[in-house]
């Protein structure tokens, strides 16, 4: 049994007992549109509350006034709203875990035409203008905060309530001198009387026991940002008037330094935190990018007064607190770019989603009648298909033609960053034997060899997608290599490499090429321009350090009519493009390639005259893939029926493995349907 003494000690936060040191960070599930507290949601907090839960869990989206909403489409609290919060709160104090309510004003950050700032300025990531908040409005705005804070925790029935105050949050706007350029009372040397206004009132309105927690932003990574000694005389204040927790965010946006990212080494921003953790005698929450458990327990050793926050884990495996104590596998969270914290809106996908698990939001049920399935491929569409079935009640066979489970999946485990898929795949795999699924590797389902041996059960058919060359001159040449050829190793890649595609699997292979993988923390954190807050307002160093060479000189040819820097802007992750261009990589947007030899590439922009021919040594090609329909084709000759993954759209053979996973679940209930 693995053993994480400090990991699992009881804390005192305030008034409250905590009874362990994990605490599960804020969540955006994509429901809060249709019900706050939608039994999928109560569901998805009480699977990971249960038992050996997070001593702590943080609820967000508590949005209190309509110019605080990140666009007009999403819920503002109410008090009848709160009222239904028992729903959730009993079933996560059944457990005996706590739970806060975060209060949220997206200030700066918000998106629509009511948005509201300390003083008036431009929003280059929304292009909105920020109106200037009227003082009367200010003071509104703090009742509200202490309103709902004393509806949370009255008719909720919240042990307390965190006061978001990162990012462009109205309370950090306020606090900033680089946003906050009012002449009235809440500018010049009051700045911070917001925040310090704000907590003062809801702790008159809650009274002593309940715990305020305040997010601040520790790091504004911005030459305007805060100095330390200012950070920690509004940290000391905050607790005068009644702070008794306190958590962190990063930046003013997520725009800029990966946070929360593959690129970023675990555990990188602990050394910032543990600073601020000395010089503040509260307990703190350490978050953002953390290690696995065996450094959580360093880190709370060194830390004996403080808590650490787990989101991405806690989404992955709703058990991972249960299995970190018993020591059983964890299923990883693969840091996958889609970012599961941010369900992404622009594809149209309104709930929360997870390579890791599926299913996750989406209840699972048993199937009246056990079927006998046979799912044919190993990759992510059928592993889902067949750890479903087995859950549903089903005998589950699955065949592969390779020795190993995860198709191209697997081999994305080689690109820099993405090692974690490895892991996954070995625990998912693990969970199926567990299940009773029986595995046949190294064979090739035909439909005669399913004819002969599987006649009796029903098909289920997950051969995944192939790679799709172009249609451009000279495709056929030895030097242009698919992204299998390129993950496999086939052939030697070259100083000199173009990269055909766009998205995230370009983006991917493109840092893969031309980067050295940075995990020091003094390198990485150099490498971002970060340096000692103490030292460097903001901490930032205010210049880039200079850079190992890259590897490779590397091309980016992306032939769509979104420009990449467009594409990243959108899912708030300009930081990938910046680093390819720290690399010496050079992005050709709207491009046309004309034509392909053994030594060169020929390319023509949108809005530019002429051609540009780029020396190369190598090209991949990371293109659009189409479904294996042999097996299809055979199986309807047979007359044999089956039902078919594959529906879903998508290129990334990483970037979206959720959403095959998710057609593979939706795969098999089609079968179901069909067996009724």
């Amino acid at each position: 049994m693995a053993a994480y003494p400090h990991l699992f000690l009881p804390l005192k936060v305030g008034s409250h007992f905590l009874k362990n040191r994990i605490v599960m960070a804020p969540v955006e599930t994509g429901l809060e549109k249709q019900d706050y507290f939608d039994p999928r949601v109560v569901e998805f907090y009480e699977e990971r509350a249960r038992g050996d839960g997070p001593g702590l869990f943080i609820l967000g989206n508590g949005v209190v006034h309509e110019t605080g909403l990140r666009n007009l489409k999403d819920p503002v609290l109410t008090a009848g709203l709160l009222n239904n919060a028992v729903r959730l709160t009993s079933v996560i104090h059944e457990s005996g875990s706590k739970v806060l309510l975060q209060l949220q004003h997206h200030g700066a950050g918000a998106d629509h035409m009511f948005a509201v700032s300390a003083s008036r300025f431009r929003n280059r990531d929304t292009g909105r203008t920020l109106h200037r908040a009227p003082g009367l409005l200010v003071s509104h705005l703090i009742s509200q905060y202490s309103l709902f804070a004393y509806h949370a925790i009255l008719h909720g029935e919240f042990d307390g309530v965190e006061i978001y105050g990162g990012r462009l949050s109205l309370p950090n706007v306020f606090s900033s001198r680089l946003f906050n350029r009012r002449h009235d009372k809440w500018g010049l040397q009051a700045r911070t009387l917001f925040a310090v206004e704000l907590v003062r009132r809801i702790r008159s309105f809650v009274g002593p026991a309940p715990i305020i927690s305040y997010r601040l932003s520790l790091l504004d990574l911005h030459a305007g940002g805060s100095e330390w000694h200012d950070l920690l005389a509004f940290a000391q204040a905050l607790h005068y008037e009644g702070v008794n927790l306190f958590s962190f965010d990063i930046g003013f946006t997520p725009n800029s330094v990966p946070v929360n990212s593959d690129l970023t080494p675990a555990g990188v921003w602990v050394p910032f935190m543990e600073k601020f953790s000395r010089e503040i005698k509260v307990p703190v929450i350490f978050g953002h990018r953390m290690p696995g458990p065996d450094r959580l327990d360093d880190i709370l050793q060194n830390n004996i007064t403080s808590l650490v926050e787990i989101g991405r884990p806690l989404i992955a495996d709703a058990r991972w607190v249960e299995h970190v104590h018993t020591g059983k596998p964890v299923r990883p969270c693969t840091l996958c770019p889609h970012g599961c914290t941010r369900p992404d809106r622009r594809e149209g996908r309104e709930m929360l989603a997870c390579i890791a698990d599926p299913y996750v939001l989406r209840r699972s049920h048993k199937h009246p009648g056990g079927l006998d399935i046979l799912v044919v491929g190993g990759g992510p569409a059928g592993m889902a298909a067949a750890r479903e079935g087995a859950l549903r009640g089903h005998k589950i066979t699955l065949v592969d033609e390779g020795p190993e489970l995860g198709g191209l999946y697997r081999l994305c485990a080689k690109i820099q960053g993405r090692s974690s898929i490895a892991e996954l795949l070995k625990v998912q795999e693990r969970e199926l034997v567990e299940l009773g699924v029986e595995i046949i590797r190294n064979t090739r389902a035909t439909a005669q060899w399913i004819e002969d041996n599987y006649s009796g059960s029903r098909i289920l058919l997950a051969t995944g997608k192939e790679s799709c060359m172009p249609d451009i001159p000279g495709i056929d040449t030895p030097n242009v290599l698919s992204l299998e050829d390129l993950l496999q190793g086939r052939v030697p890649v070259g100083h000199r490499v173009a990269v055909i595609g766009s998205g995230n699997v370009a983006v991917d292979v493109t840092r893969h090429l031309c980067t050295h993988d940075l995990k020091a923390h003094d390198e990485w954190c150099c490498a971002w321009g970060i340096g000692d807050p103490a030292e460097h307002i903001g901490g930032t160093l205010g210049v880039i350090p200079h850079l190992n060479p890259a590897p490779r000189k590397v091309y980016l040819i992306n032939e769509t009519n979104e420009t990449t820097e467009e594409l990243f802007a959108h899912e708030r992750r300009l930081y990938e493009v910046q680093w390819l261009r720290m690399h010496g990589v050079n992005i050709f947007d709207e491009a046309n390639v004309e034509q392909i030899d053994s030594h060169s590439v020929r390319v023509s922009c949108e809005g530019e005259e002429g051609s540009t021919i780029l020396r190369v040594d190598h090209i991949v090609v990371v293109g659009d893939r189409e479904a294996n329909a042999e097996l299809q084709n055979e199986l309807t000759e047979l007359g044999i029926p089956f039902e078919a993954a594959g529906s879903m759209k998508f290129k990334a053979p990483f970037g979206t493995a959720g959403e095959a996973a998710l057609d593979g679940i939706y795969v098999l209930q089609a079968l179901e349907k069909r067996s009724l």
